[in-house]
């Protein structure tokens, strides 16, 4: 049975970065965020509607990485940010969020949450904005997980140590 972990946390902590590592370090996939391809074109110049069409297809790539994943009977599977991303972000933003994506969340099977601590520099690349709100943003993260009973380790530390840290959070868990 596959094992599905995700990489979650407040803009430029790592993720990527993170999910990248774990997938070439345990020989499995993981699922790229999808609010960076969308934004692609837009960039910044978002709307409400963009934040909740980026979390439908968020939802149907989620649901096919998982069949994927099933079929192909890994023993690991990243997902570099989740629905619980954009519940986040919609709520950090005063978005009012679907019941759809809270349902979707609540039945969510990951054996656990890698949360990532913004206690690395913030990197502009175009895409991020909120460089003063990350603790906020970690916090609510916290707040989120804890409240959808999500088993979570809290990831720290620069490059080597945040991946040390986070194979250490999968072993042991």
């Amino acid at each position: 049975m596959t094992q599905f972990i995700a990489i979650t946390g407040p803009e430029s902590t790592g993720k990527s970065t993170l999910a990248q590592f774990l997938s070439q370090y345990y020989q499995t996939y993981f699922l790229p965020e999808y609010a960076r391809e969308y934004l692609q074109d837009i960039k910044l110049d978002y709307t409400k509607e963009d934040v909740l069409k980026i979390a439908e297809i968020q939802n149907e790539r989620e649901d096919k990485f998982r069949n994927f994943c099933r079929e192909k009977e890994l023993k690991y599977a990243f997902f570099d940010t989740t629905l619980v991303n954009l519940y986040v972000w919609m709520k950090f933003a005063n978005i009012a969020i679907p019941s759809w994506v809270i349902s979707a969340i609540e039945a969510y099977d990951f054996r656990q949450f890698l949360l990532l601590s913004p206690d690395i520099p913030w990197q502009d690349d175009g895409f991020r904005n909120l460089p003063n709100h990350r603790e906020i943003i970690f916090d609510l993260f916290q707040e989120t997980l804890t409240q959808f009973n999500f088993g979570f380790r809290i990831i720290k530390g620069e490059n080597e140590q945040r991946n040390i840290e986070a194979l250490n959070a999968i072993e042991k868990y």
